[in-house]
């Protein structure tokens, strides 16, 4: 089979096509006079990576390795052969190459130019400011940017970017933006707002990561797109915009979407730019959010690609954004109508949704107007926002009417503390907030967080579900400020804190403390804090710190009159001795001998 390197996508500049890159100025020639071609080798399941190494180190130049079955390789005729011809290869496919689909526009284009006088009509026209009532984005919710690198010295950017990666195979290893491209796109998402500078993203406090995956001229390769996307999955993104296309399918990077989407993280990807209804990749993969391009008008944008596969459309002419240098420009084409939607699914994020099936549908389900050819129409960030409600969300995903949490028993109402939301239901509560996100609580562990005043009380909002512990005996909450732990002999009480954090760091439940019998209360000389536990203690003072004390040891401490007594606070927690255990106290110490189970008192 002889592999087909594939053309590269055109891009559209003030409306007309450029010729695309022929193969044979694509790659250099080789030593017998054939052209050299960049594929992906795909090696049999279970083929191990030394094998895989020595039959690609053959073939000819490593580029990559893409995951654990594929490798990037350049090859001449003779070397794609001997691949070809190998038992433990299953395909030789090309690498194909990318391209950035921009459409810049003078005089902004350079980025030397002002913003004054320029607006960004498409934030109202998409609901942008309805939306910011909402939420702007959480700063814990991360929007990865595979394209060309981010200009991190820009004033609206340097905030929000967090991290770059450099994915470009071209011995340059920089992962600043030498193309311009990038730094457009990142500004539509995450531009900082209400800063008093520029533009503001749709997105404008969430946190950006750059992977440069596009070289100065726009263009990458499937292979570097691929492991990026993997990469970007695995540093924890929640959404990757990719303003990219390709005119070819490609199986690597059709794994690497699959697997970034088994990670909950929702892709979203520009139709292109060909004004035509070919699919473009990786846009075209399920489940990627194909975008295409609007005008002022609502209406397809002439050069906006189209068709069955197009699953939303957003703004993408005249699109005020930031620009290389710092400065801001008003670029052209899907590839700012791809950002748009992807700063949408940060604030769905944001706002407690929690799978990427249900950021998809909510985009989906709430667009408007639309236009032929461009799937359920243009973004609606206001209508999704406000249609959303994370709380039921995380309700149907408990199974609704038949969870635990039974039928609701109120409606949802706000919170003043943190900006959060709550509703109550027959058997529990879901409580929200944009840095927890949406969970539950119910049972007794919910009866003693009411009792201690809900999301007023030091313990916060709760920021996990009810789960079971290590041991299996019992069921905690993990809230903002603190937990609660409950089991059948002991009921529920929390721990916070100095004190939480000396119990988890021995091993909360498992550790010889077991289960916290008491909620934290004052000492009665009023200066420390303590939490009693099914078999020791632990105690704080501002002096001493947090300490454990059980055993013998407590027992002893606790006759003398505990803090009260002349040793006053423990200051180390009890320790081993070549005789048995030690604690010291701020007054002295106790030794307890283990081989004639005596406890000694020894003052200062």
């Amino acid at each position: 089979m002889r592999v087909r390197r594939s053309s590269l996508v055109s891009v559209l500049v003030s409306g007309l096509l450029l010729t695309p890159f022929a193969a044979s100025a694509a790659g250099a020639s080789g030593s017998d006079g054939e052209q050299d071609e960049r594929v992906i080798v795909t090696f049999a399941p279970g083929t191990r990576a030394a094998t895989q190494d020595e039959s690609t180190d053959r073939a000819g130049d490593v580029k990559r390795r893409v995951d654990d079955r594929r490798v990037a390789v350049e090859v001449t005729d003779a070397g794609r052969r001997a691949l070809e011809r190998n038992p433990r290869v299953t395909e030789v496919a090309a690498d194909h190459r990318i391209l950035a689909t921009r459409l810049p526009n003078d005089p902004c284009y350079s980025g030397s130019a002002g913003c004054s006088g320029r607006s960004q009509w498409s934030l109202p026209q998409i609901g942008a400011p309805v939306a910011w009532n909402y939420t702007t984005g959480a700063s814990n919710v991360t929007v990865a940017v595979l394209d060309t690198g981010v200009d991190g010295t820009h004033p609206d950017l340097a905030g929000p970017l967090k991290a770059s990666k450099d994915f470009v195979d071209d011995g340059v290893n920089t992962s600043a933006d030498d193309n311009g491209h990038g730094t457009w796109v990142a500004g539509v998402i995450a531009a900082t707002g209400d800063n008093g500078l520029g533009t503001t993203g749709v997105a404008w406090n969430a946190s950006l990561l750059s992977y440069k995956v596009l070289d100065s001229l726009g263009r990458g390769w499937d292979s570097d797109l691929a492991a990026a996307i993997r990469a970007a999955a695995n540093d924890g993104a929640a959404v990757i915009n990719i303003s990219a296309a390709g005119n070819s399918p490609s199986s690597a990077v059709a794994d690497a979407v699959a697997y970034a989407a088994g990670k909950n993280v929702t892709i979203v990807a520009a139709a292109g730019n060909d004004g035509t209804s070919a699919p473009a990749y990786p846009a075209a993969y399920e489940p990627v959010v194909a975008v295409g391009a609007t005008d002022r008008d609502g209406s397809r944008a002439p050069f906006s690609s189209f068709g069955s596969w197009v699953d939303l459309a957003a703004p993408g002419v005249g699109i005020l954004t930031t620009a290389k240098g710092g400065g801001y420009g008003q670029p052209s084409g899907t590839s700012f109508s791809s950002p748009a939607v992807a700063g949408v699914a940060v604030l769905l994020r944001s706002a407690g949704l929690t799978t990427a099936s249900s950021v998809r549908n909510q985009l989906l389900a709430t667009a408007t107007q639309n236009p032929p050819g461009l799937g359920a129409g243009l973004v609606q960030a206001g209508a999704a926002l406000s249609g959303i409600s994370a709380i039921d969300w995380h309700w149907s995903e408990l199974g609704a009417n038949g969870s635990f949490l039974r039928a609701p028993a109120t409606a949802e109402y706000p919170l003043a503390v943190g900006f959060g939301r709550f509703r109550h239901f027959e058997g529990g509560s879901v409580y929200w907030s944009p840095l927890t996100g949406a969970q539950e609580s119910h049972g007794a562990i919910r009866g003693l967080w009411a009792s201690l005043g809900w999301e007023r009380s030091v313990l916060g909002y709760p920021a996990t579900d009810e789960l079971r512990t290590t041991d299996g005996a019992g069921r905690f909450n993990l809230f903002q400020g603190g937990s609660i732990y409950w089991n059948p002999s002991t009921n529920a009480h929390e721990v916070h804190g100095a004190i939480g954090a000396k119990w988890s760091q021995i091993g909360s439940e498992r550790s010889p403390l077991g289960y916290p019998v008491t909620d934290e209360f004052s000492t009665p000389d009023g200066v420390g804090r303590f939490n009693h536990f099914q078999a020791g203690s632990v105690y704080w003072s501002p002096y001493t710190n947090a300490h454990h004390v059980y055993g013998p040891i407590r027992d002893r401490w606790a006759q003398l009159g505990w803090e009260r007594s002349t040793l006053g606070f423990p200051t180390t927690d009890v320790f081993a001795t070549a005789t048995g255990q030690r604690c010291e106290f701020q007054g002295g110490s106790i030794e307890w001998d283990s081989g004639v189970n005596v406890t000694t008192v020894r003052p200062r």
